[in-house]
């Protein structure tokens, strides 16, 4: 098993000493400074597994027991991803064990794809509040086209608001931006609704968004914790599953909690849909071809990647797709799903 070239999985019985005993073992052999070791074990698990650890494994072999108890309600500080990554390297180096749960993992990638839609919406910021697009935001449907129009009252008002407090001056060139946290955009509200009474919470939320949004300032440290990011996803890690039948089982149930079940409106043919997708996407080469063309475009409307292979090296060898703005969607894919889609339900009445 530690010759194994390719990938493999290995699963060993239980009420044989696997987390007491071989976990403690194996850790130590895999850790060769290379790779991290990062043991995946139960939430409910957790301290009984930190503690096992610590007595043992820290004990026996002088070595350190690393948590990342990670959650959505982190802020990704460009402070917090070099603690991260400082974190990591010295587990890595010091061939130490990184404890984690199966949510803490996930809630990390999750946040890993908030910051690079982040980061996109930044892209092309160049300091200054364009009061056309929050018309589009706030007045209209944001899939029609945006239009040049001058400055409603409620937006002379709301200017207003900002200049006073600092956020923009006459020529409309954003001089600071609000922080991300709930409280700063709460007190943020507060400040702006103080001066500008009138407004509607689209009307400051949307401020809100362009202000942080097309500052060149925060698109710099954006671009800074993404450069952070992509150098964490570079550590290796071998993972081993402590309690694997629970953290692989299918969590997901229906509950049919009044009346008898009901199959689901549309019946067949709304299946059809995310199969037709995939299909057009994964053995449509002209369709492959333009996706790839889109994702090198400047305003990068989808991302695409042919071939795509986790960091892990574990699965992948498929397309990865990410539609990123919604009008892509709207302009160059529904009308291939609906032509195709049609085709489908001609067939079946044939």
């Amino acid at each position: 098993m530690m010759k194994e070239e390719d990938n493999s999985i290995y699963q060993l019985n239980m009420g044989e000493g696997t987390t007491s005993i071989i976990l403690i073992i194996f850790s130590e052999m895999i850790a060769d400074g290379k790779q991290a070791v990062r043991i995946n074990c139960l939430e409910s698990l957790m301290g009984v597994t930190q503690e096992l650890l610590r007595n043992k494994f820290s004990g026996l072999f002088q070595k350190k027991i690393y948590v990342m108890p990670f959650s959505r309600r982190v802020m990704f500080s460009k402070e917090n991803l070099e603690r991260i990554k400082e974190m990591l390297t010295e587990c890595q180096n010091g061939k130490h064990i990184l404890l984690v749960t199966s949510e803490q993992c996930f809630c990390f990638q999750l946040k890993k794809h908030e910051m690079f839609l982040e980061y996109l919406k930044s892209k092309d910021a160049d300091d200054f509040f364009d009061w056309d697009e929050h018309h589009h935001r706030s007045y209209t449907c944001t899939i029609n086209p945006k239009t040049s129009r001058g400055l409603t009252d409620s937006q002379q008002n709301l200017k207003q608001a900002l200049q006073s407090l600092g956020y923009i001056d006459n020529n409309n060139k954003i001089l600071k931006y609000p922080s991300e946290s709930f409280e700063e955009f709460i007190e943020f509200r507060r400040q702006v609704y103080n001066k500008f009474s009138q407004g509607t919470w689209y009307d400051i939320r949307n401020a809100y968004d362009i202000l942080r949004d097309q500052s060149t300032q925060l698109k710099s440290q954006r671009q800074q914790k993404l450069d952070l990011l992509y150098s964490i996803d570079e550590f290796k890690f071998f993972d081993i599953l402590d309690e694997s039948d629970e953290i692989l089982r299918h969590g997901k149930e229906l509950n049919y909690t009044l009346g008898l079940s009901k199959t689901l409106d549309g019946g067949q043919i709304r299946w059809e849909i995310p199969f037709l997708l995939f299909k057009i996407i994964l053995t449509e080469n002209k369709f492959s071809e333009s996706l790839k063309k889109f994702s090198q475009e400047d305003d990068c409307p989808v991302v695409f990647q042919e071939n795509f292979i986790p960091v892990s090296g574990i699965g992948g060898g498929s397309s990865l797709v990410r539609f990123v703005k919604y009008d892509f969607f709207l302009q160059n894919i529904k009308p291939d799903l609906c032509q195709k889609l049609c085709e489908i339900l001609l067939a079946s009445f044939v």
